[in-house]
């Protein structure tokens, strides 16, 4: 029973984790963006590799990350294809 609750606690965790983050995320690239609309930056967003194949797949191993990562992959994505830290291509002097 107990570890029943700890499940269904653990799936509340990160519905909650995973909705908070694509909210705060599409505000942010509304703001970087102001020519998108909300619809355009929603479908961006839940259509990119940055959520499908990190925050929607894994969100545990993303918990310490805020929208401004998500945003930062999100937007590098646009550029490179590919949901690349900003960090990353700092390293090797692709910014």
């Amino acid at each position: 029973m107990k570890v029943k609750k700890l499940l269904k606690s653990k799936e509340t965790e990160n519905k909650q984790y995973i909705a908070n983050t694509i909210a705060t995320t599409i505000k942010l690239i509304l703001e970087n963006n102001p020519n998108m609309t909300f619809e355009e930056a929603t479908n961006s967003f839940l259509n990119s590799k940055t959520y499908l194949k990190g925050l929607a797949l894994e969100p545990e191993l993303y918990y310490h990350e805020g929208r401004d990562y998500f945003y930062d992959l999100w937007n590098n994505e646009q550029k490179y294809g590919k949901p690349i830290p900003s960090v990353w291509l700092e390293l090797h002097g692709l910014l």
